[in-house]
């Protein structure tokens, strides 16, 4: 299938932008089960996908609580609510044993949104207070 991150979405965060990009991979190989008719298949690391984006948002608030971030108990509650979604999705591959192409494209759309809706916002107050230079 062939999701991926735009350069725009790179926060210059080293540790942040390469667990985007391992979600990503995660979705595409997801994708490429469906996409072989292995749907069966793609419960598995959809499992992991939700491992990594917890770990993700984790690592992600800790980082925002010790640099001051402002913005850190909306960007939690953003937080919850993407996890809510992706575990919905994930009991639902579970109950039926596949997951659709329509799924995955949710699943990457949710990492967009995160990226778009809240980690450039926060990359931005790092840029403004001299502690980023994004690329």
């Amino acid at each position: 299938m062939g999701y991926f991150l735009p350069t725009a979405f790179q926060l210059g965060i080293q540790e942040v932008d390469d667990q985007h990009h391992a979600l990503v991979d995660l979705t595409n190989v997801c994708a490429d089960l469906i996409e072989a008719g292995q749907e069966k298949d793609a419960c598995p690391p959809l499992k992991k996908f939700i491992h990594l984006l917890e770990d993700h948002f984790h690592k992600e608030e800790a980082m925002m609580e010790r640099m001051g971030y402002p913005g850190l108990d909306w960007h939690r509650e953003h937080h919850a609510d993407a996890l809510r979604v992706t575990q919905k999705v994930f009991d639902t591959c579970r109950a039926n044993e596949q997951i659709t192409a329509g799924d995955i494209a949710d699943l990457f759309n949710n990492v967009i949104m995160d990226i778009v809706r809240a980690d450039l916002k926060f990359a931005e107050y790092l840029e403004g207070r001299g502690d980023l230079r994004r690329p």
